[in-house]
């Protein structure tokens, strides 16, 4: 649902999500060991996957960190009166960062075009999130998240659809 003109901000676990929207095995292989034929030129850390021409903006190292730059990347887009998305992603630890609920807001305000993905295993590195995630805490109301089976991809596929048309159609 996204198109080659939206703009992607994966958090490091998002391989498969790069992969999808275009990124090699080996492009992932280069930016894994930095090397200079990756897209970075070996200028990235290790790990930290990107490239230029698929819209794949690279992460930074602390979760949560990418999240405002995506809105930035949102407001450019609508300030400029394009109709591109932005897709963000994250694990739900990092919704528990200060950058997150900045970014939220921010989107909120000015209906930015961004989707916010919070990929939810329910442990961050080793503490359950079950209890202290922004939708167990009441920190966003239910009618600010679509809950979806990540193992159900046509699930995954439905949501994503009506997120990113509703975010491409300026809500």
């Amino acid at each position: 649902y996204l198109e080659p003109d939206d703009y992607a901000f994966p958090y490091y676990r998002d391989r498969a999500f790069c992969i999808e929207r275009g990124l090699s095995d080996q492009d992932l292989a280069l930016a894994f060991y930095a090397k200079r034929t990756s897209s970075s030129g070996g200028r990235q850390l290790t790990g930290h996957f990107s490239d230029r021409a698929l819209n794949i903006w690279s992460h930074p190292s602390p979760v949560g960190a990418h999240l405002l730059p995506a809105c930035g990347a949102a407001w450019g887009l609508q300030l400029d009166g394009k109709k591109n998305v932005v897709y963000a992603s994250l694990g739900e630890a990092a919704a528990r960062q200060g950058d997150f609920f900045e970014a939220v807001c921010f989107a909120k305000e000015r209906k930015l075009p961004v989707v916010f993905v919070v990929e939810d295993n329910k442990i961050a590195i080793s503490t359950s999130t079950q209890e202290t995630n922004p939708l167990a805490l009441g920190a966003l109301g239910a009618s600010d998240w679509q809950q979806v089976d990540g193992s159900d991809v046509r699930a995954v596929s439905k949501v994503m659809k009506n997120a990113v048309a509703h975010a491409r159609s300026g809500e």
